[in-house]
């Protein structure tokens, strides 16, 4: 099967990294790899 290839895993968050996610005026994303993001909004949910 050599069509099918690997997909080399993604850098995914940290728990530190979500943890230390500060709000903003406007929500925002912080970006992992792969399409993968956190949205953060400006009431500080994740």
């Amino acid at each position: 099967m050599a069509f099918l290839q690997e997909i080399p895993p993604t850098m995914a968050f940290k728990d530190i990294q979500c943890r230390q996610a500060v709000s903003r005026d406007k929500p925002y994303k912080l970006a992992a790899g792969g399409g993968l993001f956190l949205l953060i909004k400006p009431n500080g949910t994740e």
